[in-house]
This record gives structure tokens, sequence and C-alpha cells, in this order.
């Protein structure tokens, strides 16, 4: 017969599972509920492998609905809790999520240390998948500090060892890095291509958050292609579905694309409106690299409707939020500015 503590573990294993269950399914708010049940049921045993199951599940939920910072105390305690107990295979997996909290809270530095980690550990234990993933995040770090040629590399790699292990949904994440890297190099066949592939992938494997992600890189891929009507339909579609499952990164990109779509059509107040709702979601997610793009945009839309004043200011604290972060473009965006008649002063 169990005893009452063993029951009140095997409770918070099976809502751990359900927690599990709901995140795979997109159901973002639901997986919360179960992980924190389950972390107060699991209160009996501090360092064990289902404490840390519990700890990543709500760490990922957490990001997962873009609250990149939210979620690191939860990832760097299950991490802890791997560690101690010597499960290398799970300090290798949580490493990865936290460098990926990092990532989506903005602090690039904080994530590639967190994901080199994991990758080192994947390859020491022979952990492909895992190598997969921690190579196709590493990708995408790198296109957000502007060295596209490192993050082609990497996610490249990545697509390469998660096509030769067999994994089809390390290959979409891999493919999804890849394409939004194609645009950055003007490959705009080749980015179509990987949103086309991608999107069915997603459908295939009833993946609600990777088919909003595909959504919305269909949405840039158009925009880049100057095919504004399909801009904005994979735009809102992907808007939708963000919102329907609850993730808010997602969703504060894609009305940045829908910011863009309009700045392109000539229609600078519709973006500067698009901008002020992005803004309000970065209130609540912190995200760094979202605050620099959305004022960027912010500042041109501004530029184009003759208030000089309040787009050079608009540029400049993109500027500032870029240099914070360690982007490789950072001095061509300060030498733009200074151009545009920035105060010298501000840059320092």
């Amino acid at each position: 017969m169990l005893t009452g503590t063993e029951r009140t573990l095997e409770r918070a294993l099976l809502e751990e599972r359900l927690g599990t269950a709901h995140r795979d399914l997109g159901k973002l708010r639901e997986a919360a509920v179960w992980y924190r049940t389950a972390l107060e049921s699991s209160a009996a045993e501090q360092e064990g492998p289902l404490r840390v199951a519990i700890l990543l599940g709500l760490g990922m939920t957490h990001y997962y609905r873009g609250f990149g910072r939210r979620a690191v105390p939860f990832l760097q305690e299950s991490v802890g809790i791997a560690r101690r107990i010597g499960d290398r295979s799970a300090e290798a997996h949580v490493l990865r999520h936290l460098g990926a909290a990092w990532y989506m809270a903005g602090e690039l530095r904080d994530a590639q240390d967190r994901l080199f980690e994991s990758l080192r550990a994947a390859q020491k234990l022979g952990d492909r998948v895992a190598e997969s993933l921690a190579l196709a995040m590493l990708g995408n770090t790198e296109r957000a500090l502007g060295r596209i040629e490192s993050a082609w590399l990497y996610a490249s790699e990545a697509l390469t060892v998660a096509s030769a292990v067999g994994s089809q949904r390390d290959e979409l994440y891999a493919r999804i890095s890849l394409s939004f890297i194609a645009i950055d190099r003007g490959e705009l066949r080749e980015a179509q291509a990987g949103f086309e592939h991608s999107l069915r992938l997603a459908r295939e494997l009833d993946d609600a958050r990777c088919e909003a992600q595909s959504l919305g890189l269909g949405g840039v891929v158009a925009l880049a292609r100057r095919d504004l009507v399909a801009a904005e339909q994979h735009s809102l579609a992907s808007h939708r579905l963000a919102r329907e499952i609850g993730d808010r990164y997602l969703e504060g990109w894609v009305i940045g694309t829908r910011a863009g779509l309009a700045l392109l059509g000539g229609e600078a107040t519709t973006a500067l409106g698009h901008v002020r709702a992005w803004l309000r979601l970065l209130r609540r997610t912190e995200d760094r690299r979202g605050h620099a793009a959305a004022s960027r945009i912010q500042g041109r839309a501004q530029l184009a409707l003759g208030d000089k004043q309040a787009g050079i200011g608009a540029l400049g604290t993109a500027a500032l939020y870029e240099r914070e972060m360690g982007h490789a473009l950072v001095a061509q965006r300060f030498a733009e500015l200074a151009a545009l008649g920035w105060p010298e002063s501000h840059e320092r």
C-alpha cells in the first residue's frame, strides 16, 4: 500500500504529465495551472527528477508565453537540481531552455553562455537531439546579434543533425530558423520554400505554436518580397493563433510585422498604432530585442510623418538597446543617427 507521501508524489507526476500534454497542444494557460499544482504536490521531493521536470515545464510555459525573465528562476532551480542529483542529460536539456528564456528577454550574452554549455554537454553525452536544438537556438542568438553568416552555419548544422537522427520536430525548429536567416541574406526563394515546408510540417505534427511561428515567418517573407496581400494574410493568421494559445512573445513580433507592412504601404499612422500595441505587450514581457525593433519602426514612422525630433529619439532608443545587447551593427546605427542630427552626448 502506498504511503501518504507516495500518493502525493504520484498525483504530482500525473499533474506534471497533464501540464506537458497541454503545453504540447499549445494550451499554455492550462499547462501553467497544472505545473503550478504539480509544484505544490511535489513539495515532499525537493531534489529529485520529478521536481526537475516540473520546474522545467513551468519555466518553458512562461517563456513560451513571452515571459522570459519570469521563466529564468524556475529554470535555474531546475538545472541546479539536475546537477546536484547527477542527471547530465536533464542538465543539458534545461540549460538549452534557460538559454532560450534569456534570448526571449533580450539578454543575448547570457543566452549564448547557457546554450554553449548545453551544446557541450549534449555532445559529451552523444545526445544528437539536444545538440540539434542547442545549435538552432545559437543560430537565433547570432541572428539577433546581427552576425548573419555565423547564424547560418549554426542553423544549417542543426538541420543536418536533426535530419540525421530523423527528428521531424527538431527539423522543423531548424528550418524556421534557417528561413528567417535566409531573409536576412536576401535569399527570398529559399525563405519562401522554408516557410511552406515548415507550415506543412507543423500542421502534420499538430504543433500549434510552430504553426503560428511558421505563419509569422510567411508574413515576413511576403513582406520582404513586397507581396503586401500575402503578408497581411499570413500575419493575421499568425496573430490569431498566437493569441489563441497565449504566446505574447510571438504576438508582439507579428504585430511588428504588421507595423512594417503598414509603413511599407505608406500608412505611417497605422504603423504607429501597431507599434503602440506592441509596446503595451512589451511592458509585460520585458523583451529588449522587441523594444529595440519596436522603437526602430516607431522612429521610421515618425520620420515619415515629418516629426523629425520624435523619430530621431525613437531611433536613438533602438540603438541604445542594441548597444546593450552587443549588436554587430551598432556603430552603423549611431553613424546613421549622427547624420540625422542625433546629439553625440546621447551616444555616450
